[in-house]
């Protein structure tokens, strides 16, 4: 698939989190905003008129002891399973792949010329994906799903036996892989809340709905809800309505559900569908990757839903 042929300037874009935190907090350091870092939150209340959350560790505020916040509307984006959201009873439910996916950089010998590789392999999918040259050494990030007990002998192995094996699972269309860089290692589950929204209360992001990583779609999904949720408070702002106000939120909802259902359901889909071990899943999927090559509509639609444009609730420009 090429950006060329689906009419675009790029198919997707890969941004290192460390440099994306950089620019947020800087713009943050802009606004009227007050960011409380290393912080607790040791209650959250409903009241009649918001939300109520206490705090600890408050420096910010001059004061070591439990801080009270009230709030309007509380957007809750902690991560899976969520902390913030159980206290308020909200649980999510989550189903396991009995999978890991082990990130890292990868120092190569050739340029990635801007090319993202993905493999489905019998264990997993593994992908390479482009980023910019670091004091002149060419390097991909590299996510590499393995069943659980194969990941936990790769993040063990030395630096050379990893490399090895990455190597023989790969090939070696990037030349020589040279150097790895710090491994992490991520258990990966599908885990969806049992609500995402309550009055004054929205629950958005990976603890909305964590997704396997295969089609790189979790983040992605979660920046076109609050990009949602963001137009939808500005819009409540203007028709002077209390952005807290469940029927704000529940069209908030009900405006992303398709989205997050076509996203969840591809992701979900093609991890099941290349996770099989069997002769019979092997000629499956080389049958359906051959499909992919021959049919160019077939190709059109998979990179569509890889964009994110499969639906218009999700074209956000």
């Amino acid at each position: 698939m090429s950006a060329a042929e689906a009419g675009v300037d790029a198919l997707g874009y890969v941004v290192e989190n460390h440099w994306l935190g950089s620019v947020l907090i800087d713009r943050l350091a802009q606004q009227s905003i007050d960011v409380l870092a290393n912080t607790h939150i040791s209650s959250v209340r409903p009241l009649r008129d918001g939300i109520e959350i206490s705090l600890k560790g408050v420096k910010a505020l001059d004061s070591e002891e439990a801080s009270i916040i009230h709030s309007d509307l509380l957007v809750i984006a902690d991560g899976s399973n969520s902390k913030t959201a159980e206290k308020l009873g909200i649980h999510s439910k989550s189903s396991s792949y009995r999978q890991t996916a082990i990130i890292a950089n990868i120092q190569l010998e050739k340029k990635h010329q801007n090319v993202a590789y993905e493999r489905f392999t019998d264990q997993g999918p593994m992908a390479l994906l482009p980023l910019s040259d670091f004091k002149g050494q060419h390097r991909s990030a590299l996510v590499w799903v393995q069943p659980e007990d194969k990941a936990e002998q790769l993040i063990k192995a030395e630096d050379t036996a990893f490399l090895d094996t990455l190597q023989q699972r790969f090939g070696h269309r990037l030349g020589r892989f040279k150097q790895v860089g710090n491994r992490l290692d991520y258990p990966l589950a599908l885990t969806l809340a049992a609500e995402q929204v309550r009055r004054n209360v929205v629950v958005v992001g990976n603890a909305a709905h964590s997704l396997h990583p295969v089609a790189g779609q979790g983040f992605n999904l979660s920046l076109r809800d609050v990009a949602a949720l963001a137009a939808r408070l500005n819009i409540a702002r203007i028709q002077q309505k209390d952005i807290g106000a469940l029927e704000v939120l529940e069209d908030y909802q009900q405006q992303q559900l398709v989205d997050q259902r076509n996203t969840l359901i591809f992701s979900d889909s093609l991890t099941k569908f290349f996770s099989g071990t069997s002769s019979i899943s092997a000629v499956t999927r080389n049958s359906g990757l051959l499909a992919l090559d021959l049919v160019p509509q077939l190709r059109h639609g998979f990179a569509k839903l890889g964009m994110g444009m499969a639906t218009s609730e999700a074209r956000h420009g």
